[in-house]
């Protein structure tokens, strides 16, 4: 399966810029920033690849087809389908092309802050350290007048 790039032109058609070429199965999620495009596949994998286009520069493979991907500062959040129906997300290093953590359950990056990646699940908000992924829970402030047990 291929990506297509294409570069606006004012007042023109868009032009193809490149193709991202390698993945072997329909790419479900694309995420981009300033110096990288995270692809997620359905042969399993998050290809990672220059603004420019050109070969991935990291492949991650997951155990099951990938739905999801977001880039987060130096990490990528990835989302997979496991087969027994379920969902597992990973938290990634991108460059060291490193398995940094994996939760079960689907789970989203919020961005990066200060040194930390915010990682939510459904119910569950995760402080990872940037740099070597230590996570732990967030507690939030109960709201006025809210619940309190």
């Amino acid at each position: 399966s291929e990506v297509a790039a294409y570069a606006p032109a004012p007042r023109r058609p868009a032009r193809e810029a490149f193709r991202l070429v390698g993945h072997t199965a329909a790419v479900k999620s694309m995420s981009v920033d300033d110096q990288l495009i995270a692809t997620g596949s359905l042969d399993g994998t998050v290809r990672v690849w220059g603004v420019r286009g050109g070969p991935a520069r990291r492949v991650l493979h997951h155990e099951g087809p990938v739905l999801e991907v977001q880039l987060c500062g130096l990490r990528a959040v990835a989302q997979w389908a496991r087969a027994d129906g379920s969902t597992a997300t990973a938290l990634w290093d991108v460059h060291a092309c490193a398995r940094l953590q994996a939760w079960p359950g689907a789970w989203a990056c919020l961005g990066p802050l200060a040194g930390r990646v915010l990682v939510q699940g459904s119910v569950s908000l995760l402080s990872c350290d940037a740099a070597d992924a230590a996570a732990a829970p967030v507690r939030l402030p109960r709201p006025p007048g809210g619940p309190t047990g």
